[in-house]
């Protein structure tokens, strides 16, 4: 009783919100019933008290999730890199205070225990860098890296078995070293299905999904879209961008059609400022005033667009703090909870 009254005075909450910020309602086509409806779920590392996974609050804003039509949730530690151009991994789990292997466990734990699936999907984090910028300039190097990715990824591949874990991704956005050494890439997810029986997928920019060459070893082409929905920024035309959200998952699904393989957008997400639409991938110091309807924008119009795509099979909106908050990243951030994004979600999630 007690978590439905909570769910039901977030919800109430969050519609007084958008009526109070003028924003109108978007119109949403409620996604197919075997759609993943996801949420890029992810630790917050605020500072703010204990608010991380396997808390308190974590366990809160499950239920949260769970009320707002929610089906899946994505977990996400992380292997750490000093440098582009270094080729040691450092674990969530060799970490502390970070997301360590007792507390992701008591995450999925949590979410299972609501009937929530997860996605265990382990990031790479560059300091001064991203993912798609690492790719050494020796061969050695690039195997080398690879297989201390290899390394982390077995780690989770076998706690996602032992935790009965829905999906496990492979690596996320790392294209350019994808490229490099598909053999090394081949082994790696030959070694996680000896240990790991679930759903396997990789993670790929939105601008590098057809170059990734291995495709047809896994189980879903997932596809981290932040591709460009508008010119310039400020107000957009709400007919052209979905035009070009259904563009771009239209392309997506020609990779997956040549592989044989079902889509998944594994992230889609909009910062709340004024150049959420033109740059979704980027982030950017705040100039100018937030504009929460941008943000319900590219949601509504990517939502449209994958209920008109049967190839699309799942979608995770990038994203929701186990915090429940912003501190992580500030107003003008990629966070949609509380705003009128949220809103377009839960009515895309309804059940049909």
């Amino acid at each position: 009783m007690r978590r439905t009254t909570a769910a039901l005075l977030s919800l109430a909450l969050g519609c007084a919100r958008v009526r109070a910020e003028g924003v109108r309602e978007r119109p949403v086509t409620s996604l197919a019933a075997g759609v993943a409806r996801g949420v890029s779920y992810a630790h917050d590392w605020s500072g703010r008290g204990a608010r991380g996974y396997g808390t308190a609050s974590d366990r809160a804003q499950l239920d949260r999730l769970r009320a707002a039509g929610v089906t899946w949730v994505s977990v996400m530690p992380f292997g750490y890199l000093a440098s582009r151009d270094d080729t040691r991994v450092r674990a969530s789990y060799e970490r502390e205070g970070s997301e360590r292997d007792d507390a992701l466990v008591a995450t999925v734990r949590a979410a299972h225990a609501r009937g929530l699936r997860v996605l265990l999907k382990p990031h790479l984090w560059v300091r001064g860098s991203w993912p798609g910028a690492v790719d050494p300039a020796r061969e050695a190097d690039a195997r080398a890296l690879i297989d201390a990715w290899a390394s982390l990824t077995a780690h989770y591949a076998d706690l996602a078995a032992r935790e009965h874990v829905e999906a496990l991704t492979v690596g996320v956005e790392m294209d350019a070293l994808a490229r490099r050494a598909p053999d090394r890439w081949r082994a790696m997810i030959a070694d996680v299905r000896g240990r790991y029986r679930g759903t396997v997928t990789y993670a790929a920019n939105w601008s590098d999904v057809s170059t990734v060459p291995f495709w047809d070893a896994l189980d879903v082409v997932g596809v981290n879209h932040y591709a460009p929905l508008a010119e310039a920024p400020g107000a957009a035309d709400e007919a052209r961008v979905e035009a070009r959200a259904r563009a771009a998952l239209a392309g997506y699904a020609a990779v997956g059609r040549r592989a044989g393989r079902p889509v998944w957008l594994t992230e889609v997400g909009f910062r709340h400022d004024a150049r959420a639409l033109v740059e979704p991938w980027a982030w950017v110091q705040q100039t100018r005033a937030p504009s929460m309807d941008l943000q319900s924008v590219g949601y509504a119009a990517t939502l449209r667009a994958v209920a008109a795509e049967p190839a699309v099979t799942g979608v995770f909106a990038w994203k929701w703090f186990t915090s429940g908050g912003d501190e992580e990243e500030g107003a003008a951030g990629f966070v949609f909870t509380g705003r009128p994004a949220e809103a377009v979600l839960r009515r895309a999630y309804a059940a049909p």
